[in-house]
Protein backbone atom coordinates (compact mmCIF):
# COMPACT_ATOMS: atom_id res chain seq x y z
CA UNK A 1 0.00 0.00 0.00
CA UNK A 2 1.27 3.56 -1.21
CA UNK A 3 0.05 6.78 0.38
CA UNK A 4 1.71 9.58 -2.48
CA UNK A 5 2.74 12.70 -1.65
CA UNK A 6 0.13 15.36 -0.12
CA UNK A 7 -1.89 15.97 2.62
CA UNK A 8 -4.81 13.75 3.36
CA UNK A 9 -7.42 13.73 6.49
CA UNK A 10 -8.28 10.72 7.88
CA UNK A 11 -10.11 9.40 10.30
CA UNK A 12 -9.02 6.01 13.07
CA UNK A 13 -7.09 3.29 10.57
CA UNK A 14 -7.26 -0.64 11.69
CA UNK A 15 -5.75 -2.53 10.14
CA UNK A 16 -6.27 -6.29 11.62
CA UNK A 17 -5.43 -9.97 10.92
CA UNK A 18 -4.60 -12.36 11.84
CA UNK A 19 -2.47 -12.40 9.06
CA UNK A 20 0.32 -14.68 8.46
CA UNK A 21 2.49 -13.74 5.41
CA UNK A 22 5.21 -15.36 3.93
CA UNK A 23 6.10 -12.16 2.40
CA UNK A 24 5.67 -9.19 4.53
CA UNK A 25 3.37 -6.42 4.14
CA UNK A 26 4.77 -3.19 3.02
CA UNK A 27 3.35 0.16 3.69
CA UNK A 28 4.73 3.35 2.22
CA UNK A 29 3.88 6.66 3.69
CA UNK A 30 5.10 9.50 1.02
CA UNK A 31 2.84 12.15 2.08
CA UNK A 32 1.16 13.31 5.45
CA UNK A 33 -1.62 11.75 7.49
CA UNK A 34 -3.74 14.51 9.08
CA UNK A 35 -6.30 13.31 11.87
CA UNK A 36 -10.21 14.15 11.43
CA UNK A 37 -10.88 16.42 14.47
CA UNK A 38 -13.28 15.47 17.35
CA UNK A 39 -15.94 16.80 15.73
CA UNK A 40 -15.54 15.32 12.69
CA UNK A 41 -15.25 11.94 14.53
CA UNK A 42 -19.09 12.43 16.24
CA UNK A 43 -20.29 9.91 13.99
CA UNK A 44 -17.63 7.78 13.37
CA UNK A 45 -18.52 3.98 13.80
CA UNK A 46 -15.28 2.93 15.38
CA UNK A 47 -13.63 3.43 18.95
CA UNK A 48 -11.18 6.90 18.29
CA UNK A 49 -8.84 5.64 21.55
CA UNK A 50 -6.44 4.59 19.12
CA UNK A 51 -5.82 6.71 15.39
CA UNK A 52 -3.30 4.08 13.84
CA UNK A 53 -3.42 0.57 14.71
CA UNK A 54 -1.80 -2.54 13.53
CA UNK A 55 -3.09 -5.93 15.06
CA UNK A 56 -2.70 -9.63 15.04
CA UNK A 57 0.03 -9.30 11.65
CA UNK A 58 3.09 -10.87 10.93
CA UNK A 59 5.26 -9.39 9.07
CA UNK A 60 4.37 -5.37 8.48
CA UNK A 61 6.91 -2.90 6.96
CA UNK A 62 5.81 0.63 7.11
CA UNK A 63 8.58 2.92 5.54
CA UNK A 64 8.56 6.08 3.54
CA UNK A 65 9.55 9.45 4.66
CA UNK A 66 6.34 10.66 5.53
CA UNK A 67 4.42 12.23 8.82
CA UNK A 68 1.41 11.37 10.55
CA UNK A 69 0.16 14.45 12.35
CA UNK A 70 -2.42 14.17 15.17
CA UNK A 71 -3.63 17.54 14.90
CA UNK A 72 -3.70 16.79 18.93
CA UNK A 73 -4.61 20.43 20.02
CA UNK A 74 -8.40 20.03 18.28
CA UNK A 75 -8.59 17.19 21.05
CA UNK A 76 -7.30 18.36 24.26
CA UNK A 77 -10.51 20.04 25.47
CA UNK A 78 -12.75 17.19 24.29
CA UNK A 79 -13.51 13.77 26.43
CA UNK A 80 -12.38 10.58 25.15
CA UNK A 81 -13.96 7.53 25.70
CA UNK A 82 -14.33 8.71 30.06
CA UNK A 83 -10.56 9.34 29.67
CA UNK A 84 -10.69 13.31 29.87
CA UNK A 85 -8.67 15.38 27.39
CA UNK A 86 -6.00 14.39 25.48
CA UNK A 87 -5.18 12.52 21.87
CA UNK A 88 -5.62 8.93 20.67
CA UNK A 89 -2.32 7.43 20.54
CA UNK A 90 -0.60 7.95 17.68
CA UNK A 91 1.21 4.35 16.24
CA UNK A 92 0.09 1.39 17.71
CA UNK A 93 1.52 -2.39 17.20
CA UNK A 94 -0.28 -5.09 19.65
CA UNK A 95 -0.42 -8.88 19.26
CA UNK A 96 1.78 -8.52 16.16
CA UNK A 97 5.15 -9.76 14.95
CA UNK A 98 7.97 -8.84 12.20
CA UNK A 99 7.29 -5.42 12.24
CA UNK A 100 9.53 -2.46 11.45
CA UNK A 101 8.40 1.25 11.32
CA UNK A 102 11.54 3.09 9.36
CA UNK A 103 11.70 6.81 8.49
CA UNK A 104 8.29 8.74 9.59
CA UNK A 105 7.63 11.29 11.43
CA UNK A 106 5.30 11.73 14.20
CA UNK A 107 4.02 15.43 15.21
CA UNK A 108 1.71 17.49 16.71
CA UNK A 109 1.64 21.32 17.17
CA UNK A 110 2.75 22.52 20.92
CA UNK A 111 3.46 18.51 21.47
CA UNK A 112 4.89 19.43 24.11
CA UNK A 113 1.76 21.03 25.94
CA UNK A 114 -0.52 18.15 25.18
CA UNK A 115 -1.99 16.05 27.61
CA UNK A 116 -1.01 11.92 27.89
CA UNK A 117 -0.25 11.95 24.03
CA UNK A 118 2.23 8.93 23.68
CA UNK A 119 3.90 8.73 20.17
CA UNK A 120 4.35 4.80 19.63
CA UNK A 121 2.56 2.18 21.72
CA UNK A 122 3.73 -1.35 21.68
CA UNK A 123 1.97 -4.52 23.41
CA UNK A 124 2.05 -8.19 22.97
CA UNK A 125 4.23 -7.96 19.85
CA UNK A 126 7.69 -9.68 18.88
CA UNK A 127 10.19 -8.59 16.55
CA UNK A 128 9.41 -5.10 16.05
CA UNK A 129 12.06 -2.59 14.63
CA UNK A 130 11.78 1.22 15.08
CA UNK A 131 14.34 3.14 13.11
CA UNK A 132 14.83 6.62 11.78
CA UNK A 133 11.95 8.13 12.87
CA UNK A 134 10.95 11.32 14.43
CA UNK A 135 8.68 11.78 17.48
CA UNK A 136 7.56 14.73 19.27
CA UNK A 137 4.53 14.40 21.76
CA UNK A 138 3.56 15.23 24.93
CA UNK A 139 3.76 11.71 26.87
CA UNK A 140 6.11 9.07 26.21
CA UNK A 141 7.54 9.14 22.57
CA UNK A 142 7.44 4.97 22.27
CA UNK A 143 6.34 3.20 25.18
CA UNK A 144 6.20 -0.78 25.28
CA UNK A 145 4.24 -2.65 28.14
CA UNK A 146 3.42 -6.06 28.37
CA UNK A 147 4.84 -8.93 25.82
CA UNK A 148 7.05 -6.50 24.11
CA UNK A 149 10.00 -8.89 22.73
CA UNK A 150 13.06 -8.68 20.51
CA UNK A 151 12.06 -4.93 19.93
CA UNK A 152 14.72 -2.95 18.57
CA UNK A 153 14.88 0.98 18.35
CA UNK A 154 17.44 2.99 16.77
CA UNK A 155 18.47 6.15 14.73
CA UNK A 156 15.41 7.42 16.80
CA UNK A 157 14.97 11.52 17.47
CA UNK A 158 12.72 11.99 20.28
CA UNK A 159 10.91 15.05 22.03
CA UNK A 160 9.48 17.05 23.17
CA UNK A 161 7.69 14.31 25.25
CA UNK A 162 8.74 11.90 28.45
CA UNK A 163 11.43 9.76 26.85
CA UNK A 164 11.29 6.11 25.94
CA UNK A 165 9.87 3.80 28.51
CA UNK A 166 8.97 0.53 29.46
CA UNK A 167 6.07 -0.17 31.11
CA UNK A 168 3.95 0.39 33.55
CA UNK A 169 4.27 -3.46 34.25
CA UNK A 170 2.55 -4.92 36.77
CA UNK A 171 -0.44 -3.25 36.05
CA UNK A 172 -3.04 -6.60 33.67
CA UNK A 173 -4.11 -9.78 34.64
CA UNK A 174 -1.87 -12.55 33.03
CA UNK A 175 0.19 -9.68 32.10
CA UNK A 176 3.42 -11.37 29.58
CA UNK A 177 7.06 -10.24 30.11
CA UNK A 178 9.06 -8.00 28.35
CA UNK A 179 12.55 -9.09 27.51
CA UNK A 180 15.28 -8.37 25.18
CA UNK A 181 14.74 -4.63 23.95
CA UNK A 182 17.65 -2.58 22.36
CA UNK A 183 17.76 0.94 21.88
CA UNK A 184 20.62 2.27 20.87
CA UNK A 185 21.89 5.44 18.80
CA UNK A 186 19.01 7.84 19.84
CA UNK A 187 18.92 11.46 20.60
CA UNK A 188 16.10 12.77 23.29
CA UNK A 189 15.97 16.79 24.06
CA UNK A 190 13.46 18.97 25.52
CA UNK A 191 11.33 16.10 27.58
CA UNK A 192 10.84 15.24 30.87
CA UNK A 193 12.65 11.71 31.46
CA UNK A 194 14.92 10.25 29.31
CA UNK A 195 15.23 6.52 29.39
CA UNK A 196 12.53 4.95 32.22
CA UNK A 197 11.83 1.28 33.26
CA UNK A 198 8.10 1.64 35.63
CA UNK A 199 6.31 -0.88 37.86
CA UNK A 200 3.32 -0.79 39.58
CA UNK A 201 3.00 -1.47 43.65
CA UNK A 202 0.21 -2.26 45.85
CA UNK A 203 -2.32 -5.27 45.93
CA UNK A 204 -3.80 -5.55 42.60
CA UNK A 205 -0.17 -5.65 41.21
CA UNK A 206 0.83 -8.94 38.99
CA UNK A 207 3.67 -10.60 39.23
CA UNK A 208 6.19 -10.48 35.97
CA UNK A 209 9.72 -9.69 34.66
CA UNK A 210 11.35 -7.27 32.60
CA UNK A 211 14.85 -8.59 31.29
CA UNK A 212 17.92 -8.46 28.97
CA UNK A 213 17.01 -4.56 28.41
CA UNK A 214 19.70 -2.42 26.56
CA UNK A 215 19.90 1.43 26.72
CA UNK A 216 23.00 2.72 24.52
CA UNK A 217 24.87 5.18 22.66
CA UNK A 218 22.04 7.67 23.29
CA UNK A 219 22.15 11.86 23.53
CA UNK A 220 20.20 13.88 25.93
CA UNK A 221 19.69 17.20 25.80
CA UNK A 222 17.61 19.43 28.09
CA UNK A 223 16.40 16.14 30.02
CA UNK A 224 14.87 16.38 33.59
CA UNK A 225 15.68 13.13 34.62
CA UNK A 226 17.76 10.97 32.22
CA UNK A 227 17.42 7.29 33.54
CA UNK A 228 14.98 5.86 36.00
CA UNK A 229 13.99 2.83 37.28
CA UNK A 230 10.35 3.05 39.35
CA UNK A 231 9.09 0.64 40.96
CA UNK A 232 6.73 2.92 42.83
CA UNK A 233 5.36 4.51 39.67
CA UNK A 234 1.60 4.59 40.90
CA UNK A 235 2.24 5.09 44.65
CA UNK A 236 3.89 8.71 44.53
CA UNK A 237 2.84 10.60 47.49
CA UNK A 238 -0.11 7.41 48.80
CA UNK A 239 0.51 4.92 51.49
CA UNK A 240 1.04 1.55 49.74
CA UNK A 241 2.41 -1.43 51.78
CA UNK A 242 2.43 -3.76 48.57
CA UNK A 243 5.71 -3.86 47.10
CA UNK A 244 5.85 -3.86 43.01
CA UNK A 245 6.57 -8.22 42.13
CA UNK A 246 7.85 -6.78 39.25
CA UNK A 247 11.01 -8.45 38.80
CA UNK A 248 14.09 -6.52 36.75
CA UNK A 249 17.07 -8.12 35.48
CA UNK A 250 20.09 -7.89 33.44
CA UNK A 251 19.78 -4.21 32.13
CA UNK A 252 22.70 -2.51 30.68
CA UNK A 253 22.49 1.45 30.05
CA UNK A 254 25.50 1.84 28.21
CA UNK A 255 27.50 5.14 27.04
CA UNK A 256 24.53 7.58 27.59
CA UNK A 257 25.45 11.76 27.82
CA UNK A 258 24.32 14.90 27.64
CA UNK A 259 23.13 17.86 29.92
CA UNK A 260 20.71 17.59 32.43
CA UNK A 261 17.91 20.64 33.39
CA UNK A 262 19.17 20.54 37.04
CA UNK A 263 16.62 23.48 38.22
CA UNK A 264 13.37 20.80 37.95
CA UNK A 265 15.61 18.36 40.56
CA UNK A 266 15.67 21.44 42.94
CA UNK A 267 19.15 22.47 44.74
CA UNK A 268 21.75 20.27 45.70
CA UNK A 269 23.15 18.56 42.59
CA UNK A 270 21.33 15.44 40.34
CA UNK A 271 22.79 12.75 42.78
CA UNK A 272 20.92 14.13 45.74
CA UNK A 273 18.06 15.25 44.03
CA UNK A 274 18.07 13.05 40.73
CA UNK A 275 19.07 9.35 41.93
CA UNK A 276 19.14 6.81 39.37
CA UNK A 277 17.39 4.18 40.75
CA UNK A 278 18.79 0.92 40.49
CA UNK A 279 18.21 -2.90 41.17
CA UNK A 280 19.84 -6.67 40.89
CA UNK A 281 22.05 -7.01 37.47
CA UNK A 282 21.71 -3.39 36.64
CA UNK A 283 25.02 -1.97 35.00
CA UNK A 284 25.77 1.82 34.42
CA UNK A 285 28.83 2.09 31.84
CA UNK A 286 30.46 5.38 30.63
CA UNK A 287 27.30 8.02 31.87
CA UNK A 288 28.02 11.28 31.76
CA UNK A 289 25.94 14.06 32.19
CA UNK A 290 26.92 18.00 32.28
CA UNK A 291 24.76 20.09 34.34
CA UNK A 292 23.12 23.07 33.00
Amino acid sequence: MVIPQGRFLVGPLVFTGPCRNREPIVVQIKGTLLSASPDQLDDFPMDVDNWVQFYDINGLIVIGGGTLDGQGASFWSHSLGGQGPGLPVGFISESSSATTLDYTTFASPRPGNSPNTDGIHISRSNLVKIARTQIATGDDCIGMIQGSTNISIKKVTCGPGHGISIGSLGKYENEADVRRVIVKNVTISNTDNGVRIKTMRGPKAIATQASSIIFQDIIMHNVKNPIIIDQEYNAHGKKQVNPSIVKISDVHFINIRGDVNITSCGSGGMQQKCPVKTSNSTTLTWTTWEDR
